[in-house]
């Protein structure tokens, strides 16, 4: 299973106990693959490091992302959210095929015709629980 996670879900999962620290538990644990692109990668490691209190925190998790995780370069463009920043997510999931994307944007969560399933920190787990 192929799966893309937001940056502020990813970072919250590394920083803070919850939901999404359950999410980075199972990708550490081989549960399902992570999609990244290079772009994302730069954005995961800039928040942890401005967020984490632990200097090295960054270099850590860049060097286990590089190493563990599926890295596609995003070639196509999409237009669907209102916060054009956020496009680029999107299309990752769609230049990658991934299955789901994990993300707590109500806006995007709220887009119901797309080929990837966007769902919740909250849903991906039940769905998770689920299928095994």
């Amino acid at each position: 299973m192929k799966v893309i996670i937001d940056t502020n879900v990813f970072v919250s999962g590394i920083i803070w106990a919850g939901k999404p620290a359950q999410i980075v538990s199972k990708w550490v644990s081989g549960e399902f693959e992570l999609i990244l692109s290079a772009e994302l990668l730069v954005e995961y490691v800039e928040v942890i490091e401005r967020l984490s209190k632990n200097p090295q925190l960054g270099s850590h998790w860049q060097d286990m992302l590089i190493k563990k995780a599926i890295f596609v370069s995003v070639t196509q463009t999409v237009d669907i959210c209102r916060d054009p920043d956020d496009n680029f997510i999107l299309a990752l999931g769609l230049a990658s095929s991934a299955d789901y994307l994990i993300i707590g944007d109500k806006d995007i969560l709220s887009i119901l015709d797309f080929p990837i399933k966007i769902v919740s920190p909250a849903t991906f787990l039940l769905e998770i629980i689920r299928k095994h």
